[in-house]
């Protein structure tokens, strides 16, 4: 009832609340390329409008601050963060929080928080973001919340006390190996380099928990003020004016708090201080098992020039720049591209990727012994490309791509709401002029741009010493240094005489007179098979399936595959023969090592993707390509299959980089990945089939030269079994490529008593059970990981039982979301997941918390809660109606998770059919809470429940 009345209060106020309070006109009306608006109100608020018709059925509100973590005092640690937390709990008009209005966000066709609502936060500001529909409410609810985001959040101690707590996780569940130190240093870095930033790293947890509510309610107090914000509304706006109306209306009854403060130009600061040099200390992290004794240097050039009040000189700036940064980054990369490299490079764009002032910053991480070498290296590359500039040919591809990138943006921009939010930002928070036709602009003034002229930029750029320098030593290192020493080491390396020294790139992977040697072999067509698909058969045994996709005109794909993997070779460790793939990518195929292979495709614009791989239970390949360089693409697969290198030192330095991986990886966090590999591994899958996290490194640390290298060899030998599933392209010009390099590949003798044919069957477990799992040893963590996980036995695969699957699982979350907000815990990282396991013939169903200790038991009870309301049939239509909209999405007719591919894979390597993307979107569409609670019961059973712990 209480959810009701709410809920009919909030509607009132939508409809009649631009009628409470009068307002003034407002005081400055521009108007940028034609329709695009900006207003300026007599408190100071701005808001900019676009109608963009070709947007669709969509718009994007967002609401800037125009103060982020930079106006913060050492007594305010992160509050700017855990207001934009806080915006999400309770509010004078949504007390429930935004995302449990269910119902309002369903009406106005949205997905609810992640999905359509979000916010961020950093060093410039906050940033809050509302994507809507145009014919729906949505507009009136998303300004309604913009109202409270400026005057009416709650801040209680209960909501901050829990945010606290979500600010830990958040930060805690981001903690890699080496996460943790690096971002301690980052942090103290930054504040001694960069104006209005606090040093929060160390003692991160300790301030969190400790802050005054009060210091945090000042600081909305302070800076929630309507001269410090925009409202920005992108998309297909039916009423421009009307729109208007209800914005002047809403926000002119904002003032400003008397005395309010300016927000301070940090970044001015930055560009008037005097040459910086510093030593910073790291300091072991002793949750960590691993001693980093590298020491680290960070070079920062600055640009004060990239910030300009005149109309288009940032822009071109700002392009400049990044041109800039771009070569620079390409000229220095071949000093890595070697497997004897000792040492590590970067090249950042402070401006664009920290939001901090602009800068280029080069990073340099080495032993003590070798980093001397290390910048005599880097800075005399950086003295031949000032002597010698960038060269013609290297100029028109560079000068090319960016005239490619402005012209793409400036035509989809009519179309593309975030283009704008992105001038917008820029014009807000940099006080960077808006242009209208920019990017028209900038490709007539890039087009006229000289290499002289662009070469005179980077000699001015880069041509001095940095003027800011940092060096990252271990704690209790008796390395020294002293800046003038350093200074000089530079100056010397950036001034001494250079000669051009030329990168060995191939002008191909197989010569001419290797590619005349491969004739073509006959091809026999079988027939169309399972979903439109062609079926071929080569004179070698392998079969051909061709896909024609309407999508992929432009692409290719090619996947591979055979049923023969690890669990068939009996005479070499497992680890040897799960990673032979990878480590044969990484030494090279036929005459050329990675890093040449690498050069090779960028000298030809070569968008490839390819990766060799073994399983449990499977071997093969999987590559893609766009459409004009697809026999490059074949010639890849002919030569991993017939010429993979065998490189000891590429051996070696494979594994340094798998160590580095796994210390600090760069795609995933490494702590959930082993939590959910363990419980995999519990329901039988393979150590050897982990990649990322610590049974990879493990295997990774086990893997032998020869046996990798002879694994591979064995398994990639027979291809008498093999299917290949091609998509896209056209068949005409596929199939001469595919009788040449797929037709020559001939099966090699091997010794038979590698592969064993009889895989051992293991025992699947039946619940209910609780299970510890064994952490890492190599790391410590504060933080819980709890999940339940119902996991069923199948004979026999159904893709409506596995549709119902999925949308049981999406349920789930959605019930569990509430949890913060029900049960009083932070709970800031919640996963659920559902899966088929081809291989091991099961479904399972999960949900997962990382969480602190004391909320284990809670978040236990409240799970087992959960699963008993549904089993019982009490689920809500709000829930129930999101988790079904967002299944439609993925899996519907036009589902974004459709993927004829994997289907066709399913069917030619397990014999397994599902439904038609027609199919799918009836059967979907026809379910109700009365299906899916028939599935849950028979699901949700006891005996298939197992609840894991780490």
């Amino acid at each position: 009832m209480r959810i009701q009345i709410i809920k009919y209060m909030i509607i009132i106020l939508l409809v009649y609340g631009n009628t409470l309070t009068s307002y003034s006109q407002a005081s400055e009306t521009k108007r940028f390329d034609s329709t695009l608006i900006k207003n300026v109100l007599p408190n100071g608020l701005t808001y900019y409008i676009k109608h963009l018709p070709e947007a669709g059925n969509n718009i994007t509100m967002q609401f800037f601050l125009n103060a982020g973590n930079r106006v913060e005092t050492n007594e305010q640690p992160d509050v700017s963060h855990a207001i934009e937390h806080l915006a999400f709990r309770t509010t004078k008009n949504f007390p429930l929080g935004i995302s449990n209005y269910s119902n309002l966000l369903k009406e106005a066709g949205m997905g609810g928080a992640g999905i359509d609502i979000q916010a961020f936060s950093g060093q410039r500001g906050t940033k809050y973001i509302f994507n809507t529909k145009p014919d729906s409410s949505g507009v009136d609810l998303g300004l309604l919340w913009f109202y409270d985001i400026l005057g009416g959040l709650s801040l209680t101690d209960r909501d901050i006390d829990i945010e606290r707590r979500t600010l830990i996780q958040e930060r805690e569940g981001k903690m890699n190996m080496k996460a943790r130190s690096k971002s301690n240093i980052d942090s103290k870095l930054s504040s001694k380099f960069f104006p209005c930033m606090n040093d929060l790293g160390e003692s991160y947890i300790d301030q969190i928990n400790n802050f005054d509510p009060d210091n945090l309610r000042k600081y909305y107090e302070d800076w929630y003020q309507p001269k410090n914000v925009a409202i920005a509304i992108i998309g297909n706006i039916p009423d421009v004016e009307g729109l208007q109306d209800k914005i002047m209306k809403r926000f002119s009854r904002f003032r400003n708090k008397k005395g309010a403060k300016n927000v301070p130009d940090c970044f001015s600061e930055y560009f008037s201080r005097p040459n910086q040099f510093e030593i910073i200390e790291r300091k072991r992290d002793t949750t960590i098992h691993f001693a980093n004794n590298n020491l680290e240097v960070k070079f920062f050039y600055r640009d004060s020039l990239i910030r300009s009040s005149k109309e288009l000189q940032a822009a071109k700036r700002q392009v400049l720049w990044e041109m800039a940064n771009e070569v620079l980054e390409d000229h220095l990369q071949p000093l890595t591209q070697s497997y004897s490299s000792n040492f590590k490079l970067g090249v950042r764009n402070t401006f664009k990727y920290e939001r901090k002032p602009a800068a280029t910053s080069i990073s340099i991480e080495a032993e003590p012994k070798d980093l001397e070498y290390s910048i005599t290296e880097v800075f005399s590359k950086i003295n031949e490309l000032q002597t010698y500039g960038l060269l013609p040919d290297k100029w028109e591809e560079l000068k090319l791509n960016h005239l490619h990138n402005l012209e793409k943006a400036n035509k989809i921009k009519k179309e593309t709401p975030n283009l704008w939010i992105d001038d917008i930002e820029r014009n807000f928070w940099q006080k960077e002029p808006l242009t209208p036709q920019k990017h028209s602009l900038l490709k007539a003034w890039m087009e006229q741009l000289e290499l002289q002229d662009f070469n005179t930029f980077m000699d001015n750029y880069f041509g001095k010493v940095p003027r800011d320098i940092a060096i990252i030593k271990p704690e209790h290192s008796t390395w020294k240094v002293s800046e003038d020493d350093f200074r000089s080491l530079i100056h010397r390396n950036s001034v001494k005489p250079v000669l051009i020294e030329k990168t060995f790139t191939p002008e191909h992977l197989l010569s001419e007179k290797e590619v005349n040697k491969l004739k073509p072999k006959s091809i026999s067509f079988l027939g169309e098979n399972y979903k439109g698909s062609k079926e071929f058969l080569l004179q070698n045994g392998i079969r051909v399936v061709l896909l024609e996709d309407k999508n992929y005109k432009e692409k290719v794909s090619v996947w591979g595959f055979d049923s023969i993997g690890t669990a068939n070779i009996t005479n070499t460790n497992l680890y040897s023969v799960a990673k032979s793939p990878d480590i044969i990518k990484h030494a090279g195929i036929g005459n050329y090592n990675k890093f040449e292979v690498d050069r090779l495709l960028k000298s030809k614009n070569a968008e490839i993707q390819i990766s060799p791989y073994i399983e449990n239970k499977e071997s093969g390949i999987k590559g893609q390509a766009d459409l004009q360089n697809t026999e490059l693409l074949f010639q890849m697969i002919y030569l991993y299959f017939t010429a993979p290198r065998k490189d000891k030192a590429a051996f070696k330095h494979w594994k340094r980089k798998e160590l580095e991986i796994f210390l600090h990886p760069p795609s995933y966090s490494l702590h959930p990945k082993d939590f959910q590999n363990s419980i995999k591994n519990y329901f039988g899958k393979s150590k050897g089939d982990f990649w990322g996290g610590t049974y990879h490194f493990n295997g990774t640390r086990e893997a032998t030269y020869e046996g990798a290298f002879n694994a591979y060899q064995t398994i990639f030998s027979d291809f008498g079994n093999y299917t290949f599933i091609i998509r896209g392209g056209d068949e005409e010009a596929l199939l001469p490529q595919i009788k040449k390099y797929l037709g020559n590949l001939n099966s090699q003798k091997v010794r038979t008593d590698k592969i064993n044919h009889t895989v051992e069957k293991k025992e699947f477990p039946t619940g209910p059970q609780k299970v510890k799992l064994k952490p890492s040893e190599y790391y410590e963590r504060d933080q819980v990981f709890y999940a339940i996980n119902f996991t069923e036995k199948i004979e026999s695969y159904d893709w409506k039982k596995h549709l119902m699957l999925k949308l049981l699982s999406a349920l789930i979350w959605e019930m569990a979301m509430k949890f913060s907000s029900e049960e009083g815990i932070a709970a800031y990282y919640v996963y659920n997941g559902s899966e088929f396991d081809r291989n091991l013939s099961y479904f399972s169903a999960q949900l997962f918390f990382e969480c602190f200790k004391d909320e284990v038991n809670v978040i236990q009870m409240a799970s087992k809660e959960l699963f008993k309301k549904i089993k019982e049939g009490n689920i809500k239509q709000g829930p129930f109606d999101k988790a079904l909209n967002r299944i439609i999405r993925l899996y519907g007719k036009n589902g974004i998770k459709n993927d004829r591919e994997k289907d066709l894979y399913d069917f030619f390597r397990h014999g397994i059919t599902s439904g038609t993307s027609d199919e799918k979107e009836k059967f979907l569409h026809n379910l109700n809470k009365d299906d899916l609670h028939k599935f849950a019961k028979s699901f949700l059973r006891e005996d298939h429940m197992f609840e894991f712990e780490m």
